[in-house]
């Protein structure tokens, strides 16, 4: 799939101790995208901070998930 050339792009890692966004931004800057934001603490981080994210969909699209809980009320 292509990013369009003006859309944000947010780069992470696993943690803060990686360096594996870095590298992918200064190549995406490199390939000519310019509104790159590193977001340095990753994913330990954010999930620490807000925990883990919701699937995004598209109106009339089911998410697929690996929990097996979902369809249990209780």
């Amino acid at each position: 799939a292509t990013i369009p050339a003006g859309r944000p792009i947010v780069t992470y890692c696993q943690s803060a101790g990686c360096k594996f966004a870095e590298n992918v931004s200064l190549r995406l800057i490199e390939e000519g995208y310019s509104d790159i934001a590193l977001f340095k603490g990753g994913w330990a981080e954010w999930t620490a901070k807000h925990g883990r994210p919701e699937p995004a969909t598209e109106p009339g699209k089911e998410v697929e998930t690996d929990d097996a809980d979902q369809d249990d009320p209780a």
